[in-house]
């Protein structure tokens, strides 16, 4: 169990024995620390980060900078982590590099090794305990990496951590949907959106969810959100797939298969007050016999319809015939 912690989702903080610790005086001490932690895995040049962190500087000038920051650094770690991960720091001429391995938890580390885990499995193809670990690490995501940082290589870092938590997501949603876990699936859905708005497919699924849910209102102004974004922000019509989707829900023609008895992934957010009444009725029996009648009520309105055509085919060959 590691006593000290490093958080850089959201506002960058540190915890020894939970206790929070000040943060660096000096802000490029400050961000040299970070981009260390960013790029744990490697050693980096000095050369390099010098011409990172201080690049409208004459080559000689930004390497002294980087020594003095680098010192102010140290100086900090060695103040505030009493020495709990001695040397966390390890450098030569030409080379930094952050012992992390063995000295503390870093939330962004824990993150990536749960990505890489998932990385080659579909979430359908997950298992209950695979899906549960992507549900933990996608509770370490807590915002943007670094809030307030606004330095390109931040920006890039950012948009890369984004990218791997919106997978997580789709993974599980698609987990979901494959387990027919519709109250986890609503809330993962909402997660996704509040980050991608314009997530077709998480606005289709949602649709799907809350149809299955017995909640057939809900489904339609998802749409409805769906069509809006696109608009708003692409102006561009839904795809056929969600229209098609759209005009199953309106003529109650939607199928689900039967209800799995696989656990439930439940992210350990706040419900809406929309959400948190259909998380009541989620726990009611009535809720699996009204899936069902849903279910079969699909079936009879397909075997109508195809029974009606079948009597169409039949009377068009008999016309041809007469």
């Amino acid at each position: 169990m590691y006593s000290l912690k490093i958080y850089l989702f959201g506002k960058f903080r540190i915890e020894v024995e939970e206790r929070l610790l000040p943060g660096f005086e000096s802000s490029k001490a400050q961000e040299l620390f970070w981009l260390l932690l960013c790029r744990r895995d490697r050693p980096q040049s000095r050369e390099s980060l010098a011409e990172l962190l201080w690049r409208d500087s004459s080559p000689s000038q930004s390497k002294k900078y980087l020594r003095h920051a680098m010192w102010q650094m140290q100086q900090a770690i060695n103040e505030g982590f009493k020495k709990r991960c001695n040397p966390l720091i390890q450098a030569d001429h030409d080379y930094i590099t952050l012992n992390s391995r063995e000295c503390f938890w870093l939330d962004v580390a824990s993150y990536e090794t749960a990505f890489s885990s998932c990385a080659k499995i579909t979430g359908r193809d997950m298992t209950a305990e695979q899906a549960e670990a992507l549900l933990n690490a996608v509770e370490l995501y807590r915002g943007d990496l670094l809030e307030g940082c606004y330095q390109d290589w931040c920006l890039c870092e950012r948009e890369r951590l984004k990218n791997m938590y919106l997978n997580m997501l789709n993974k599980l949603l698609s987990y979901s949907e494959e387990h027919n876990d519709i109250e986890g699936g609503i809330l993962i859905g909402d997660r996704i959106l509040s980050v991608d708005n314009m997530s077709e497919l998480a606005h289709r699924k949602m649709m799907k969810f809350y149809y299955l849910a017995g909640d057939r209102t809900s489904a339609l102004r998802q749409y409805a959100r769906c069509r809006q974004a696109l608009e708003d922000e692409l102006g561009v019509r839904p795809s056929k797939s969600t229209i098609e989707l759209y005009e199953q829900i309106c003529n109650d023609r939607l199928q689900s298969k039967p209800l799995s008895i696989q656990p439930s992934i439940q992210p350990s957010i706040q419900p809406s007050g929309r959400q948190q009444s259909l998380r009541q009725d989620s726990s009611d029996p009535l809720l699996e016999i009204l899936s069902r009648l849903q279910q079969l009520r699909g079936i009879l309105t397909d075997l109508q319809q195809t029974v009606h055509e079948e009597i169409e085919s039949v009377e068009d060959a008999l016309r041809a015939l007469l």
